[in-house]
């Protein structure tokens, strides 16, 4: 998975579990190589930020990973650009690292601001392991927490891999 870019195989039980757990229309963001969202049939949207040159080199040298090879129909929007212009009910993710947070160490400088999304849609699903995303600003919120032996992630621990389910209130 590591020397493909690929963070969450896109399995049928995955797939077959997503179309059971959307709730109205939907879409992906971070979608990566976009298989997830293909499947499902819904818009691919990723900020596609492993193409920046910087982002690129830190991957190929720097933690020795394939960026991702963005498939041309991967729309280059971050997820509250795709959120306001597709207005879903249900956000799918997999693998979201969340915006840097100085107070918690951790995240991305070009991540994502979950707890926004959650102000935005009814449903977020995000696909992670609880042992990759722990410092996850989001987890902190209520949720339910799904595990399956199909969950195939490119987590070390693959008994952590979780589905995290937020509903709006």
């Amino acid at each position: 998975m590591v020397e493909n870019a690929i963070y969450v195989m896109p399995t049928q039980e995955l797939i077959d579990w997503l179309k059971a757990n959307i709730v109205g229309k939907a879409i992906e963001i971070g979608a990566g190589n976009g298989a997830i969202a293909r499947t499902l049939n819904i818009p691919i949207t990723d900020s596609r930020m492993q193409e920046r040159p910087e982002i690129k080199w830190y991957y190929e040298t720097v933690i020795k990973q394939a960026p991702i090879k963005y498939h041309n129909d991967i729309e280059k929007l971050d997820a509250i650009e795709a959120i306001d212009k597709y207005k879903p009910d249900t956000i799918i993710g997999a693998f979201i690292t969340h915006k840097f947070e100085e107070s918690i160490g951790s995240g991305n400088a070009y991540g994502v601001k979950e707890e926004i999304i959650l102000q935005k849609v009814k449903r977020y699903i995000n696909i992670g392991n609880k042992i990759t995303h722990k410092e996850k600003p989001i987890l902190k919120t209520e949720h339910k927490e799904y595990y399956f032996e199909w969950l195939i992630t490119r987590g070390a621990d693959q008994s952590q891999n979780a589905i995290f389910v937020f509903d709006a209130k």
